[in-house]
C-alpha cells in the first residue's frame, strides 16, 4: 500500500541535498552512548552493539555503508531514548549481508527469548533488511519491520552519486568508506594499495575495486544485482513493514519503487514530497530542528511491539 507521509520539510531546508547533509550533521550531536555492550556473532565476522534494556521490545538496526559523522549512532541513540532496546549490526566488510542478519537474529533470539523483535534497515541496509524479510516467508521471527530510504537499485545510486550535481554528497561518503576500509584492513594493506585507495574519486570505481571484492563479488554489477530489492521480493514479505521514502531522494529515484498494487499486503510505503536521503529533518527554525524519521520509526515500532 502506498500513502502520503505526514513529513513536511521546513521552509529553510527544502533541498534534497541539504536535507541529506543536515541529517548527517544533526545526528552526530545527539549525544554519547553509555552502558552499551558488544557481542560477537557465531558464523559471521559481524558484531552487535547493544543498548541497555528498553520497554521490553528489541530492535535490530541494519545500517548502510558508513556515513559521515557516524550518523547511524545518532539514530540508534534516538530510538533507544524513545524506549526501544537497540542492537546495531556492524560489519567489517562495509555492509552486512542477509546471512549476517540471520546470525544476528539467531543470537538475539537466544539471548532475549522473551522479547518482541523488530528489524529496521537504513539506506543500503534497508535493501538488505527487505531482502532478508522476503526470504523468511511464513517464519515470523520478526514482529514488525521498517526501512528508511532503502536503496532498491544500487546501480542507480552509484550513477546518481557520480553525477556532478551530487559532488557535495559523493566526497564525504567516499571519504567515510575509505576510512572504514583503512580502519578494518589497514594493517593488512601495503602502502601502495592504501595510496591507490585514497586516489579513488568515483563511487563506481570504489565499488569495482573495493566494495564488490570485499563482499565476495567479482564485479560491481554482480554486487548491485545481488543487493537489488525488486518487486517480486517485496511481494513476498510476510510481516508488517513500513518503508519511508522521499520523492526527491537524490540517491534513489522515485521511479525505482515498484508499481502500485504489486506490494505485499503487509508493506506500507509512506511517500513524502521532500526529505532527501535519510534526512527528514523538520522544525520551524534552524535552532529548533529535529529528526522526524526517528520519531516516525519509534512510533511505528511502539504500536507493534507491545
Amino acid at each position: 500500500m502506498y500513502c502520503d507521509s505526514a513529513f513536511r520539510a521546513p521552509w529553510w531546508l527544502t533541498s534534497p541535498v541539504a536535507q541529506t547533509l543536515q541529517g548527517w550533521r544533526l545526528r552526530r550531536h545527539i549525544g554519547s552512548a553509555t552502558g552499551w555492550r558488544t557481542r560477537a556473532l557465531d558464523d559471521s565476522r559481524c558484531w552487535l552493539e547493544i543498548s541497555p534494556p528498553g520497554n521490553g521490545a528489541l530492535l535490530l538496526l541494519v545500517p548502510g555503508l558508513p556515513w559521515p559523522h557516524n550518523a547511524v549512532d545518532g539514530i540508534a541513540l534516538a530510538l533507544h531514548r524513545a524506549g526501544l532496546a537497540v542492537a546495531v549490526l556492524h560489519s567489517p566488510a562495509l555492509l552486512a549481508s542477509e546471512h549476517d542478519v540471520d546470525c544476528a537474529v539467531e543470537r538475539l533470539l537466544r539471548d532475549h527469548p522473551s522479547s518482541l523483535f523488530g528489524l529496521c534497515g537504513l539506506s543500503l541496509g534497508g535493501a538488505v533488511a527487505l531482502n532478508w524479510l522476503a526470504g523468511q516467508g511464513a517464519r515470523f521471527t520478526i514482529q514488525a519491520a521498517a526501512a528508511a530510504s532503502p536503496v532498491l537499485r544500487p546501480d542507480l545510486m552509484a550513477e546518481q552519486l557520480d553525477s556532478r550535481r551530487l559532488s557535495l554528497l559523493r566526497r564525504p561518503l567516499l571519504r567515510s568508506w575509505k576510512e572504514a576500509v583503512v580502519r578494518h584492513y589497514g594493517r593488512q594493506l601495503p602502502r601502495h594499495l592504501i595510496a591507490r585507495l585514497q586516489a579513488i574519486d568515483s563511487v563506481e570505481r570504489f565499488n569495482t575495486l573495493v566494495g564488490a571484492p570485499l563482499h565476495g563479488h567479482a564485479t560491481a554489477s554482480s554486487w548491485y544485482t545481488h543487493l537489488a530489492c525488486n518487486q517480486p521480493r517485496l511481494a513476498g514479505i510476510g510481516c508488517p513493514t513500513l518503508v519511508l521514502q522521499a520523492r526527491d531522494d537524490p540517491l534513489t529515484p522515485h521511479s525505482s519503487l515498484p508499481p502500485k498494487g504489486t506490494l505485499s499486503r503487509y508493506v506500507t510505503v509512506e511517500l513524502s514530497t521532500q526529505g532527501g536521503h535519510l534526512g527528514f529533518i523538520e522544525g520551524g527554525w534552524p535552532w529548533r530542528q529535529r529528526g522526524w524519521m526517528e520519531e516516525r520509526l519509534a512510533h511505528w515500532f511502539a504500536n507493534r511491539l507491545r
